[in-house]
């Protein structure tokens, strides 16, 4: 059996999923229903993504690669690949247009 343990922190503090001792942020999104009323979502919709959580993960499977054009994170999408940068800046735009809360937070390590 898979230990699985998450955590929603309060609203300035990180999302935190662990699963056997990784973590997966991602699991911690809401499995909120994405809606084809914009042009990120409909991209995610067409790609058998139909919620918040589920492009996490999508992004997250994608392979690490820079992109052709660094300032149109939608090409991520259309490339297959992403850097950490563009993979969160699209999530946070698709949030963005999907009217969800969140907020593109920069951590340096």
């Amino acid at each position: 059996m898979t230990e699985k343990l998450c955590r929603l922190s309060d609203a300035d503090g990180p999302l935190e999923c662990k699963t056997d001792g990784h973590m997966h942020s991602w699991q911690a999104l809401p499995e909120m229903a994405l809606q084809a009323a914009g042009p990120l979502g409909a991209l995610f919709l067409d790609r058998g993504v139909a919620d918040f959580r589920a492009a996490g993960r999508y992004l997250y499977q994608l392979p690490y690669g820079r992109n052709t054009n660094r300032a149109d994170f939608r090409s991520v999408l259309v490339e297959g690949r992403g850097t950490c940068s563009t993979k969160h800046a699209l999530l946070a735009e698709l949030a963005r247009e999907q009217l969800f809360s969140v907020r593109l937070t920069l951590g340096i390590y």
